[in-house]
């Protein structure tokens, strides 16, 4: 009962549930470039003025390749802060509409300037990860892995996509004086390091193979990855280790890179990994090129993304 009401508030008031979708106009803003912002800002702040100075010669009947010049010219500094509005010799509907045009057209210069702040300040992932890494183990096998579950969140198109793993885990140094945090790459299983294409909402995983001696006996604590101990070595308990995912990919409509870094925590109170299978998403194929089939969102399995099927795989004794 309190489970669907919890369900209810994540998926349909607070929207938090998956697929979290990024959407394009935001998506765009992130990933272009400054040289390509500022372009457009001076095109449409021409284009604007332009507009505005067509506007005030018809109004003022003295519609001539020489009047349209100067005005628009006149505009372009007056929305620039460095000329000032002539008195017009036209009506008053004229200088009306002058002033309003131009008072709408310096909210919308405020608008671009807003969005160059946002480019600024925004860190923007594209992708989504999963909040726990999943410690899957077969016993029939004897073998096991990590999990990571992702998926492009926005409806840009992402190639030549490279992950890489690394393990933080606080220590001493080889004297016992200094605490330091190496970055010990961890092997990711082959094939599954490299993403061609992601389109928007289709899942993906990445997998790191461990060894039977990484998981405790009774199969509910994680202890090392690749026979690298997760557990710090410090005094007094100091620090947490992490599993860093290293995300690199290019944006084909920019033909720009992404970098992005998730992070997990392996040790302390709250450790972020699950033992169990991931749930999988039922995805349906799409019939046009960059989109998968009918409505993602709807897809069976997005309820249970972040949950883990514990029924048969942890490591009996």
């Amino acid at each position: 009962m309190f489970q669907k009401i919890w369900d209810h508030i994540r998926y349909r008031i607070l929207g938090r549930g998956h697929p979290y979708s990024k959407h394009r106009f935001f998506a765009i803003i992130a990933q272009a470039k400054w040289r390509t912002l500022i372009a457009v800002f001076f095109i449409l702040l021409i284009l604007s003025a332009a507009a505005l100075g067509a506007a005030i010669v018809s109004i003022n009947g003295e519609f001539t390749p020489d009047a349209f010049l100067k005005e628009t010219v006149q505009q372009v500094l007056i929305l620039l802060d460095v000329g000032s509005a002539p008195q017009s010799s036209g009506s008053g509907i004229a200088n009306t509409i002058q002033n309003l045009l131009s008072g709408l057209v310096k909210l919308y210069i405020v608008f671009l300037v807003g969005l160059a702040l946002f480019k600024f300040s925004v860190v923007f992932d594209v992708f989504r990860v999963k909040e726990n890494i999943s410690v899957v183990w077969d016993e029939r096998s004897r073998k096991g892995e990590l999990v990571i579950r992702l998926y492009n969140s926005t409806p840009l198109e992402i190639i030549d996509i490279r992950f890489s793993a690394y393990l933080r885990r606080p220590q001493m140094d080889r004297e016992g004086r200094s605490r330091i945090v190496p970055n010990t790459e961890l092997n990711i299983r082959e094939k599954r390091d490299y993403w061609p294409i992601a389109i928007q909402f289709v899942p993906y995983s990445v997998q790191l193979d461990l060894l039977e001696t990484d998981i405790s006996a009774d199969g509910k604590t994680l202890l090392s990855i690749q026979d690298k101990s997760i557990l710090p070595s410090l005094p007094n308990e100091d620090g947490v280790s992490f599993l860093v995912l290293m995300i690199r990919g290019r944006v084909r409509e920019f033909a720009s890179e992404i970098v992005e870094t998730h992070w997990y925590r392996l040790s302390g109170d709250t450790p972020q990994y699950q033992f169990g299978v991931p749930e999988p998403v039922d995805v349906v194929p799409g019939s046009e090129p960059k989109r998968a089939g009918k409505n993602p969102k709807k897809w069976a399995g997005w309820r249970e993304f972040e949950g883990a099927r514990r029924d048969y795989n942890l490591k009996k004794n």
